[in-house]
């Protein structure tokens, strides 16, 4: 077994993190009950809430000059091309179906490129992640998104593979958010209004952000979360209360944060 690296960077990314709050916490948050206390509003929101990463910010655009995808195994770092495309399982591992899948999909960047440079990023259930999936918010609940935009995104993780690893044996995860809210409550929220805000206030062609952003690696059936760091980068908070079934945004809350 020998350990691989994967490293995978993009520019002008948003990493959102969702924190989901009470009623109790939301009001002493919105009446600025802790400046009594000298305690900030911010820790105090990450030290009573329910956190879940809803992205990373970063989508596999190998068509992009400004992205880079390397992986290190046996101290040799090389570069790999993700696929995203829609294929059938037993698919996978025939090269021409592959490549000439790659083409389609790739704008014109795999020119010159091997069967063996490609990573799968199938675009099906198995491989897709749904933050908050089958997760009910309670009614009267609070979710409060994080915005951290970042000029410069690193996302990375390792682990062991075999002796005999090729890089189609691997499978990149993205999350999948346009969901019913039958299927995810929060990813719901987050797509109609928090998604759609921040993509129309982008240049799409200078920046890694979209819905699909990058999640994990699966391998020999299990798999790795990428770990995110990022530079230069601002924060924002967006605020929501669930009301009758109604999301009701809150001012009060995003003052008191941002």
């Amino acid at each position: 077994m020998n350990n691989l690296e994967l490293n995978i960077k993009g520019r002008n990314g948003k990493q959102i993190i969702a924190y989901e709050i009470n009623s109790e916490t939301k009001k002493i948050i919105e009446d600025n009950s802790l400046n009594a206390s000298n305690a900030c509003p911010i820790n105090f929101l990450e030290n009573n809430s329910n956190l879940t990463l809803i992205s990373h910010g970063i989508s596999a655009r190998p068509y992009f000059d400004f992205m880079e995808f390397s992986a290190t195994l046996k101290n040799i770092s090389k570069t790999f091309y993700p696929l995203a495309c829609e294929l059938e399982p037993d698919h996978f591992f025939k090269e021409e179906i592959l490549l000439e899948e790659f083409e389609r999909c790739s704008h014109g960047a795999s020119k010159g490129i091997k069967f063996n440079d490609v990573i799968w990023v199938p675009q099906t259930e198995s491989f897709q992640h749904t933050p908050g999936y089958n997760y009910l918010i309670a009614n009267g609940s609070v979710i409060v998104f994080e915005i951290n935009s970042y000029s410069y995104g690193n996302l990375h993780t390792s682990f062991k593979v075999r002796d005999d690893f090729k890089f189609p044996d691997l499978k990149i995860v993205t999350d999948y958010v346009d969901v019913s809210e039958n299927q995810s409550q929060l990813s719901k929220l987050y797509y109609s209004k928090v998604f759609h805000r921040l993509f129309s206030d982008q240049d799409a062609t200078k920046c890694s952000f979209d819905e699909d952003a990058i999640r994990a690696i699966e391998y020999d059936g299990k798999r790795y979360d990428f770990d995110l760091d990022y530079q230069e980068s601002t924060t924002f908070f967006l605020a929501f209360e669930k009301n009758d079934n109604q999301w009701i945004k809150l001012d009060a809350i995003e003052a008191a944060l941002n």
